[in-house]
């Protein structure tokens, strides 16, 4: 009989920081009104009352903060008939299982989406799609002539060829760049194939009374951010050189986004492309407003809060058992900066300072020390001037590369309460380097 894990063992398995939280999850935290910002009605609100004319919606914030969480009560909530207009059904693309996040280019994610959609329609056996759709299926001919002996299908997939073309481009990175542009040769075709299946599976879906077809696309905020050419990011050759291709497929989509794009100098080629941003998804806020002080008693800390003891009850403890002493509990939430995933990644790796519970203000500067050391290695000599301003809370952020890179890299946060603010990542201001200026 395998013996059952020790206290702090459970603890930290309830704490994996990578792991998306299902709309059911007894450990999801709403933190709506500690981020000041509903994003997620907002965008639910305009995907029902889209009609015909289908909403592309990109949907932004830090890496990390529970983007995908909350995409997940998102798909619940749109799953259901909420409001009369009947359920939609939700296709789900997880860039970061499907497609490799350090060298994604729109090829990879046009046949992905392609992929997945299709699948999603058989599963849902929504009349008409109970096959490969007939116009996709036909063009895998000229697919196959273009791509040559590059990708081999066994008869079992040829059934959903463009699935498995994804896991090719994927996994033969010496051979990508001589698959994209070959599928580039034909992406015309295929946007325009693509369209047909989404404009015909939208009106099955809606004559059965239902609300029509949604794709949710996430992990994308997740993808390099490195130079690819004079002047050209990963980011910028997927969102700015073909927003107007992204922009033009026949669905409502939900397209996760970087926070750095908002704060591009090229955003404007973005809102052309797309219509009004929604704004990002601001950090957990740890001050009420940018003029008050950090409090225990601020929505945000009483959320962080929160979040740590349904993790401890999920690990059959209570709080008080893992922080006897309430002051380390709030030290760690402060200097989480309200960004989840780092709140439970400092968790843990103050808890792999101990052997047993309970964890100690000691192993919570550790843990806070440890981070702050990785960030000293990692943060370029030019960054540093910048980075004192945000010491105090600032009200505006510079649209350059270079704060572009602090948003993306997470050394500056962003927080919301009516309008945005914008403050260095606290464990930033523990470095000596910061401290002497």
């Amino acid at each position: 009989m395998s013996r059952k894990p020790d206290p702090i063992t459970r603890l930290v398995q309830q704490c994996n920081p990578n792991e998306a939280l299902e709309p059911t999850d007894s450990r999801f935290v709403d933190f709506t009104a500690a981020r000041g910002l509903d994003i997620l009605r907002q965008i639910e609100r305009k995907l029902r009352r889209a009609g015909n004319s289908p909403e592309r919606l990109l949907f932004a914030g830090h890496m990390g903060i529970g983007k995908s969480s909350l995409l997940k009560q998102l798909k619940g909530r749109l799953e259901k008939n909420s409001d009369g207009s009947g359920p939609f059904i939700v296709v789900w693309v997880d860039t970061t299982k499907d497609l490799d996040p350090n060298d994604l280019d729109f090829p990879d994610l046009l046949v992905l989406m392609a992929a997945k959609t299709q699948q999603r329609l058989m599963e849902a056996k929504v009349p008409g799609f109970s096959k490969p759709y007939q116009r996709l299926q036909s063009l895998w001919d000229s697919f196959k002539t273009l791509l040559g002996s590059e990708v081999r299908l066994t008869d079992a997939e040829l059934a959903l060829p463009f699935g498995t073309l994804a896991l090719e481009i994927k996994n033969q990175p010496l051979a990508r760049a001589k698959l994209r542009e070959r599928i580039d040769a034909l992406a015309t075709d295929l946007i325009s194939a693509f369209n047909t299946m989404l404009r015909d599976a939208n009106a099955m879906i809606q004559s059965q009374d239902n609300a029509g077809l949604v794709i949710i696309v996430d992990g994308l905020e997740k993808m390099s951010l490195r130079s690819v050419a004079d002047k050209v990011t990963t980011h910028d050759r997927l969102f700015i050189n073909r927003s107007s291709q992204l922009a033009s497929l026949s669905a409502n989509i939900v397209f996760t986004v970087p926070i750095s794009l908002y704060y591009s100098p090229q955003s404007a080629v973005l809102e052309q492309a797309f219509g009004e941003f929604n704004a990002p998804m601001p950090m957990v806020k740890i001050r009420d407003s940018m003029q008050a002080e950090i409090s225990v008693n601020s929505s945000g800390m009483r959320n962080l809060r929160e979040m740590l003891e349904r993790r401890c009850v999920a690990a059959g403890l209570t709080l008080e058992d893992v922080f006897p002493d309430s002051a380390v509990c709030d030290y760690l939430c402060e200097m989480s900066g309200g960004h989840p995933r780092h709140l439970l990644m400092l968790l843990r790796t103050a808890a792999d300072d101990r052997d047993v519970l309970p964890i100690t203000r000691q192993s919570v500067e550790n843990a806070v020390r440890t981070y702050a050391n990785s960030l000293l290695r990692e943060i370029p000599d030019e960054f540093w001037p910048a980075l004192q301003k945000f010491d105090s809370p600032q009200d505006e952020m510079p649209r350059d590369e270079l704060h572009q890179r602090m948003l993306y890299f997470l050394h500056v946060f962003e927080y919301q309460n009516g309008r945005p603010w914008y403050e260095v990542n606290p464990v930033i201001r523990t470095l000596e380097r910061f401290q002497r200026g």
